[in-house]
Protein backbone atom coordinates (compact mmCIF):
# COMPACT_ATOMS: atom_id res chain seq x y z
CA UNK A 1 0.00 0.00 0.00
CA UNK A 2 2.89 2.36 0.83
CA UNK A 3 4.14 1.62 -2.58
CA UNK A 4 1.13 2.52 -4.29
CA UNK A 5 0.76 6.00 -2.53
CA UNK A 6 4.65 6.86 -3.16
CA UNK A 7 3.84 5.89 -6.99
CA UNK A 8 1.23 8.20 -6.77
CA UNK A 9 2.69 11.28 -5.80
CA UNK A 10 5.61 10.76 -7.89
CA UNK A 11 3.43 10.55 -10.88
CA UNK A 12 1.60 13.64 -9.59
CA UNK A 13 4.99 15.56 -9.05
CA UNK A 14 5.67 14.82 -12.41
CA UNK A 15 2.40 16.01 -13.70
CA UNK A 16 2.60 18.96 -12.02
CA UNK A 17 6.24 19.35 -13.82
CA UNK A 18 5.34 18.85 -16.80
CA UNK A 19 2.58 21.06 -16.98
CA UNK A 20 4.55 23.78 -15.48
CA UNK A 21 6.88 23.52 -18.39
CA UNK A 22 6.44 25.44 -21.64
CA UNK A 23 8.53 24.83 -24.74
CA UNK A 24 9.89 28.69 -25.44
CA UNK A 25 8.29 30.39 -28.80
CA UNK A 26 11.19 33.13 -29.20
CA UNK A 27 13.75 35.03 -27.22
CA UNK A 28 15.51 37.88 -27.18
CA UNK A 29 19.32 38.22 -27.00
CA UNK A 30 22.14 40.61 -26.39
CA UNK A 31 25.52 40.22 -25.50
CA UNK A 32 28.93 41.32 -26.07
CA UNK A 33 32.09 39.66 -28.62
CA UNK A 34 35.66 39.87 -28.45
CA UNK A 35 36.66 39.98 -31.87
CA UNK A 36 40.39 41.03 -33.51
CA UNK A 37 40.22 44.03 -36.11
CA UNK A 38 43.35 44.58 -38.59
CA UNK A 39 45.48 47.35 -37.44
CA UNK A 40 44.41 47.36 -34.22
CA UNK A 41 46.34 45.94 -31.40
CA UNK A 42 43.56 44.89 -29.24
CA UNK A 43 40.76 43.13 -29.63
CA UNK A 44 37.00 45.50 -30.95
CA UNK A 45 34.06 44.83 -28.40
CA UNK A 46 31.12 44.48 -30.46
CA UNK A 47 27.58 44.55 -29.13
CA UNK A 48 24.82 42.56 -30.51
CA UNK A 49 21.08 42.27 -29.86
CA UNK A 50 19.46 39.36 -31.53
CA UNK A 51 15.83 37.93 -31.65
CA UNK A 52 15.13 34.35 -32.46
CA UNK A 53 12.10 32.28 -33.19
CA UNK A 54 12.13 28.66 -32.00
CA UNK A 55 10.84 25.85 -33.85
CA UNK A 56 10.17 21.79 -33.12
CA UNK A 57 10.20 22.01 -29.44
CA UNK A 58 13.58 24.29 -29.33
CA UNK A 59 15.22 21.91 -31.56
CA UNK A 60 15.34 24.58 -34.56
CA UNK A 61 16.18 28.42 -34.15
CA UNK A 62 15.91 31.10 -36.68
CA UNK A 63 17.45 34.27 -35.60
CA UNK A 64 18.08 38.00 -36.76
CA UNK A 65 20.73 40.30 -35.02
CA UNK A 66 22.42 43.54 -35.44
CA UNK A 67 25.78 44.52 -33.95
CA UNK A 68 28.00 47.81 -33.61
CA UNK A 69 31.87 47.32 -33.39
CA UNK A 70 34.00 50.19 -32.92
CA UNK A 71 37.99 50.15 -32.38
CA UNK A 72 40.63 53.15 -32.27
CA UNK A 73 44.21 52.77 -31.64
CA UNK A 74 46.86 55.46 -30.70
CA UNK A 75 50.45 55.84 -31.82
CA UNK A 76 53.19 56.99 -30.09
CA UNK A 77 55.32 59.99 -32.30
CA UNK A 78 58.30 60.67 -29.76
CA UNK A 79 58.51 60.91 -25.89
CA UNK A 80 55.40 60.70 -24.76
CA UNK A 81 53.47 62.50 -27.63
CA UNK A 82 50.48 60.40 -28.89
CA UNK A 83 48.27 60.58 -32.15
CA UNK A 84 44.60 58.52 -33.09
CA UNK A 85 46.01 56.45 -35.02
CA UNK A 86 43.46 53.57 -36.65
CA UNK A 87 39.63 53.96 -36.50
CA UNK A 88 37.39 50.97 -37.34
CA UNK A 89 33.76 50.31 -37.28
CA UNK A 90 31.62 47.95 -38.42
CA UNK A 91 27.98 47.26 -38.66
CA UNK A 92 26.86 43.23 -39.14
CA UNK A 93 23.77 42.32 -39.67
CA UNK A 94 23.51 38.51 -39.61
CA UNK A 95 20.47 35.70 -40.51
CA UNK A 96 21.41 32.55 -38.22
CA UNK A 97 19.61 29.05 -38.31
CA UNK A 98 20.64 27.30 -35.44
CA UNK A 99 20.31 23.45 -34.22
CA UNK A 100 20.80 22.38 -30.87
CA UNK A 101 22.02 19.19 -30.29
CA UNK A 102 21.26 18.53 -26.72
CA UNK A 103 17.74 17.24 -25.86
CA UNK A 104 17.73 18.64 -22.88
CA UNK A 105 15.31 21.82 -21.10
CA UNK A 106 17.82 23.28 -19.12
CA UNK A 107 20.84 23.63 -21.69
CA UNK A 108 21.75 23.63 -25.54
CA UNK A 109 24.47 23.05 -27.36
CA UNK A 110 23.95 24.89 -30.58
CA UNK A 111 25.64 24.78 -34.62
CA UNK A 112 24.91 27.70 -36.71
CA UNK A 113 25.42 29.98 -39.19
CA UNK A 114 24.03 31.90 -42.32
CA UNK A 115 24.30 34.96 -44.33
CA UNK A 116 26.14 38.43 -43.02
CA UNK A 117 26.43 42.21 -44.18
CA UNK A 118 29.20 44.02 -43.22
CA UNK A 119 29.31 48.27 -43.64
CA UNK A 120 32.65 49.64 -43.12
CA UNK A 121 33.90 52.23 -42.12
CA UNK A 122 37.48 53.19 -41.40
CA UNK A 123 39.60 56.23 -41.23
CA UNK A 124 43.52 55.63 -41.36
CA UNK A 125 46.97 56.60 -41.30
CA UNK A 126 48.40 56.48 -44.44
CA UNK A 127 51.63 59.13 -43.43
CA UNK A 128 52.68 60.73 -40.34
CA UNK A 129 55.78 62.57 -39.33
CA UNK A 130 57.31 65.03 -37.20
CA UNK A 131 59.31 68.38 -36.63
CA UNK A 132 61.05 69.27 -33.63
CA UNK A 133 60.59 73.55 -33.53
CA UNK A 134 62.16 75.39 -30.83
CA UNK A 135 63.40 73.01 -28.91
CA UNK A 136 60.72 71.04 -27.24
CA UNK A 137 57.40 72.37 -29.62
CA UNK A 138 56.91 69.34 -32.11
CA UNK A 139 55.23 70.23 -35.22
CA UNK A 140 53.32 66.86 -36.11
CA UNK A 141 51.63 66.12 -39.64
CA UNK A 142 49.17 63.43 -40.27
CA UNK A 143 48.23 62.42 -43.39
CA UNK A 144 44.38 60.47 -43.23
CA UNK A 145 42.33 58.56 -45.63
CA UNK A 146 38.81 57.21 -45.70
CA UNK A 147 37.67 53.68 -46.66
CA UNK A 148 33.85 52.48 -46.51
CA UNK A 149 31.84 49.50 -47.91
CA UNK A 150 28.89 46.99 -47.68
CA UNK A 151 30.00 43.58 -47.82
CA UNK A 152 28.28 39.96 -47.81
CA UNK A 153 29.83 37.15 -46.25
CA UNK A 154 28.66 34.52 -43.78
CA UNK A 155 29.65 33.25 -40.43
CA UNK A 156 29.56 29.98 -38.23
CA UNK A 157 28.90 29.74 -34.96
CA UNK A 158 29.30 27.21 -32.16
CA UNK A 159 26.99 28.36 -28.73
CA UNK A 160 26.29 27.08 -25.67
CA UNK A 161 22.72 28.34 -23.16
CA UNK A 162 22.27 27.54 -19.56
CA UNK A 163 18.73 27.80 -18.35
CA UNK A 164 19.08 30.13 -15.18
CA UNK A 165 15.20 30.90 -14.81
CA UNK A 166 12.16 29.92 -16.55
CA UNK A 167 12.57 33.24 -18.64
CA UNK A 168 16.36 33.80 -18.27
CA UNK A 169 19.47 32.32 -20.17
CA UNK A 170 23.19 32.60 -19.84
CA UNK A 171 25.12 31.82 -23.29
CA UNK A 172 28.71 31.84 -24.80
CA UNK A 173 30.13 31.21 -28.06
CA UNK A 174 32.86 31.20 -30.55
CA UNK A 175 32.48 31.26 -34.05
CA UNK A 176 33.86 32.78 -37.35
CA UNK A 177 32.77 35.67 -39.50
CA UNK A 178 34.13 36.37 -43.27
CA UNK A 179 33.36 38.81 -45.91
CA UNK A 180 34.60 39.35 -49.53
CA UNK A 181 36.83 41.97 -49.47
CA UNK A 182 37.25 42.56 -45.76
CA UNK A 183 39.39 40.40 -42.96
CA UNK A 184 37.48 37.52 -41.43
CA UNK A 185 36.94 37.61 -38.27
CA UNK A 186 37.17 35.37 -35.29
CA UNK A 187 34.76 35.35 -32.48
CA UNK A 188 34.36 34.62 -28.69
CA UNK A 189 31.41 36.14 -26.13
CA UNK A 190 28.45 36.13 -23.59
CA UNK A 191 25.27 37.15 -23.61
CA UNK A 192 21.60 36.73 -21.69
CA UNK A 193 18.80 35.51 -23.20
CA UNK A 194 15.00 36.18 -22.35
CA UNK A 195 12.65 33.56 -23.32
CA UNK A 196 8.99 33.89 -24.51
CA UNK A 197 6.77 30.82 -23.86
Amino acid sequence: MKSICLLAVLQLCAFEVVAQWKPTTNSIRVGIDAMPTDGLEKPSIRYQARYTKHLLDDRLLIGASIGYLRGNSVREVRNGIYVLENQRRRMIGDISVFYDVLPSAKQALRFGGGPSFISRQDNVIRSLGYSIQDGDAYRIRVERADYAGNFLGYHLVVEYERLLTNNLALNGRVGWTDAKRDFPIVLAGFGVSYLLH
